[in-house]
């Protein structure tokens, strides 16, 4: 039977009230972090500016959110009456009250035992009005320590994207660190297209809108696609699926759409090209929208899909999936990359080693580590530190662990490197003093401007 966790009416209303958004609250985007959007929202019933950290598990979308103090956990919900739900880390834990807050949200409060697991979960479930919705966590801890520097920030982004060629160190080399991702994945974005890269295969994902989705999948061999619409998993077995693209439903053909469960738990009504086979890629590089006609348990559906961006996506998924089926036959990597896939911890961490001492403005240790990805991206800092102090660039490795890469000053003002998207970076002085929190590589062309 599920624990009854008894939160304080008192201290949880005067924490909702300064997260309620008024009216004409709007939100403001402040940066994207492993997967995570991070935004803000100013004009709560305290006037006071709150930060958020979303993500959509393709049905529902969570939100994690403080304003420097208390902190928040809610989803979608939309009748006005406060509610009793349930929530866990592995499967339903306990009860909590989830409070109406503006329109269109509850939120239950956070403990500080329950934000240390959100940093360092695979997964968190909720269950409030929409069944058992589990979300993945993975990046969670990057995105918190962004949180808590928009709070800090007040919203505005401390560096910006910005160039005279520096020698150029040593890249941050993509590393076979696959089996250290367990059912996660490490997580980049092609677009508006999420691309993940697990041990055995690569996929690209597309929300829509609510119960709205696009999934591609590519082990190396087989290409895999896949959709969710309404009602598309109320049948447990396989369906017939008509499908065509753009226009042209008199070329249509219809397949047996499987129902299938991902690495984290969504299920898709899914469909397998066969290997070394023309298929339906091409169809979806090509076109323009993607459509789906099928019947449910609640009658007939049809669903139609838009493929902008499907294109460079489908490119990056057939590259990943490519180096993945690649690697699965590498021997083990050697020690020393054995020790970089180890999260870095205060306890762990080399005592007299001036690298690792993070002061005022940097993430915890350990708290923000790379991806292992293997996706190119170009990086450019541009040198705005007001006090003139000389820094350092660090790179956070695979564990959390900086490794300095160049240094960085007002002679040294711009500094270029080659790196891989999912990569972060931090900027540090002398005396441990960090200059723009940390800095998440994004495909592409990426200029940090650092103040």
């Amino acid at each position: 039977m599920l624990g009854r966790l008894r939160l304080s009416a008192l201290i949880f209303a005067a924490s909702a009230a300064a997260f309620a958004p008024s009216a004409t609250a709007q939100e403001t985007d402040y940066a994207m972090v492993k997967g995570w959007r991070i935004f803000s929202e100013q004009g709560g019933l305290s006037g006071g500016l709150v930060c958020y950290m979303s993500k959509d598990n393709g049905r529902v979308e969570l939100r994690l959110g403080t304003d420097g103090g208390d902190w928040l956990l809610g989803m979608p919900y939309y009748d006005q009456e406060d509610r009793t739900g349930a929530w866990g880390f592995d499967g339903l834990e306990a009860e909590a009250t989830f409070q109406v807050i503006g329109s269109g949200w509850a939120y239950m409060s956070v403990s500080r035992e329950m934000l240390r697991n959100l940093r360092n979960e695979a997964s968190v479930s909720l269950e409030l009005d929409r069944g058992v919705q589990s979300f993945s966590l993975s990046g969670s801890a990057a995105a918190m320590t962004k949180v808590e520097e928009c709070v800090d920030n007040r919203g505005r982004p401390a560096g910006g994207n910005r160039s005279v060629q520096t020698r150029q160190p040593a890249s941050p080399a993509p590393r076979d660190n696959s089996g250290s991702q367990g059912a996660k994945g490490a997580t980049s974005q092609v677009g508006r297209w999420q691309l993940q890269r697990f041990r055995d295969h690569c996929a690209v994902t597309n929300i829509q809108g609510q119960e709205k989705a696009l999934r591609f999948a590519f082990d190396g061999n087989v290409f895999e696609f896949g959709f969710m619409g309404i009602g598309s998993h109320s049948v447990d077995n396989s369906i017939p699926v008509e499908i065509w693209f753009d226009g042209s439903r008199s070329g249509s053909e219809t397949l047996e759409g499987a129902l299938t469960t991902d690495a984290e738990g969504v299920e898709w009504r899914s469909f397998a090209d066969p290997a070394n086979e023309p298929g339906h890629e091409d169809g979806f590089m090509n076109a323009s929208s993607f459509h789906a006609a099928y019947t449910t348990a609640g009658g007939d559906a049809t669903e139609t899909f838009s493929l902008k961006g499907s294109s460079a996506a489908l490119r990056s998924l057939f590259d990943c999936g490519h180096k993945v089926s690649g690697s699965t036959m590498k021997a083990a990597p050697p020690p020393a990359t054995s020790r970089m896939a180890t999260r870095v911890t205060p306890q762990t961490a080399p005592v007299e080693d001036d690298a690792y001492r993070l002061g005022r403005g940097c993430p915890k240790l350990g708290a923000v580590v790379s991806d292992d990805s293997a996706e190119p991206a170009s990086v450019e800092f541009r040198y705005a530190v007001g006090s003139g102090n000389a820094t350092l660039i660090y790179w956070l490795d695979l564990g959390g662990n900086p490794v300095e890469m160049s240094t960085f000053d007002a002679t040294d003002a711009i500094v270029r490197l080659d790196s891989f998207v999912g990569h972060s970076f931090i900027v540090k002085d002398f005396q441990g003093t960090c200059y723009g929190g940390f800095f998440e590589v994004q495909p592409g062309r990426n200029v940090f401007v650092v103040r």
